[in-house]
């Protein structure tokens, strides 16, 4: 949420991703929301090719509403995202209390800036960043963290072929503040004793770098 207002609200169209690795999975696909009639049953149409899913006719008589695709979602998939829907709360309250529990312990390092959040208490905290003072620091603190078994995520990957037209330097700010992060994946399930590696991680690459 940001605000108090739920994502997925602010426009006439909110879309959610459930690849694997998102808060809430089910294996691949997604979902689009919103509270207009209209363009709801467009998007009803179009994942589906173009059925209207009419009552008491046949699939393969019912006429098309429009061309579509088959971006249709399965029932055993549809199982998975409702049992996951339900404990939703449950794994976003774990992710943001072990982001928190190394949040604390690192937030006094020297040399260090946190990620500016605009609603703290809004986030799902997947992921804890961090802002060294330039790029080669950076570099410095992820290598130490790969050498202690710790590893950085990556943000700033070049996408190469999908995005050919952009080309590089095209956004110096950026990619200025992409270079100089540091920033580590935040799971819903983690033992007290990877925390505390973390944390001395860290701890350990701080000093490094200071």
């Amino acid at each position: 949420s940001f605000k108090g207002k739920k994502v997925g609200t602010f426009g006439v169209f909110g879309c959610f991703s459930f690849d694997y690795v998102k808060v809430m999975t089910t294996g691949e696909g997604g979902m689009v929301v919103t509270d207009n009639e209209a363009l709801y049953k467009q998007a009803e149409f179009y994942h589906d090719h173009g059925h209207p899913h009419l009552q008491g006719i046949g699939r393969g008589e019912e006429r098309r509403e429009r061309k579509g695709f088959n971006y249709r979602m399965n029932e055993i998939q549809g199982a998975l995202g409702l049992a996951q829907l339900k404990k939703l709360d449950s794994v976003i309250f774990r992710q943001r209390e072990n982001k928190k529990a190394i949040k604390e312990e690192i937030q006094k390092l020297s040399g260090i800036e946190f990620r500016e959040l605009p609603d703290e208490k809004g986030e799902i905290a997947t992921f804890l960043t961090i802002f060294l003072k330039n790029k080669e620091k950076a570099e410095r603190f992820k290598g130490v963290m790969k050498e202690s078994g710790v590893s950085p995520a990556i943000l700033n990957y070049w996408h190469f072929i999908a995005n050919i037209e952009i080309a590089g330097g095209s956004f110096p700010q950026s990619q200025q503040i992409l270079e100089k992060s540091v920033s580590i994946e935040i799971k819903t399930i983690m033992e007290a004793a990877l925390i505390d590696r973390i944390i001395e991680t860290f701890k350990k690459a701080a000093k490094a770098v200071d």
